[in-house]
């Protein structure tokens, strides 16, 4: 079983509690469209509300091998695997580091297809950190079976943040 206790404290140092620029009220809105499942919707509102094109609205994809995250990435952002500007998509890991995709509707949203967790370069005890958790707006863990024990530990640490 995987480990998340030993990540060092300063993990969370200068996290956002209101997105860059908006209100309290503002931020808890676009928090309810992303809990609700509408991350277009909560694209719209960011882009309503800041009325800038040069803010990021930043969201991670975790997920084991294999557990569709390219392919959720492509989904949301209207494209096939095989198109052009498509996340790369396989049945053995693709992502070895983070890599963005920008939305084609929505320019200030981007998507962060993250490596997965628990191989030799990604630990779990470091993978937080690693990844810029800090960074994301929303964190979305992948899960393609079951929840396993390394979803559950790191939906624990995104939360205690």
């Amino acid at each position: 079983m995987t480990d998340f206790t030993t990540i060092s404290d300063d993990l969370y140092a200068g996290d956002r509690n209101t997105l860059l620029g908006m209100s309290v009220a503002q931020t808890k809105q676009i928090e309810a469209s992303i809990k609700a499942g509408k991350f277009l919707e909560a694209a719209s509102g960011v882009q309503k509300f800041k009325n800038l094109s040069d803010i990021e609205f930043s969201i991670a994809i975790a997920g084991e091998t294999g557990s569709g995250k390219s392919s959720f990435i492509n989904a949301i952002r209207g494209l096939g695997d095989e198109d052009k500007d498509a996340a790369k998509t396989a049945v053995m890991e693709v992502t070895k580091a983070p890599a963005q995709y920008w939305h084609p509707m929505y320019p200030m949203v981007l998507f962060w297809d993250l490596p997965r967790i628990d191989t030799p370069d990604f630990q779990p005890n470091t993978y937080l950190k690693q990844v810029k958790f800090k960074h994301f707006d929303v964190f979305i863990i992948n899960a393609s079976e079951q929840f396993r024990a390394n979803h559950i530990k790191l939906a624990q640490e995104c939360n205690s943040g």
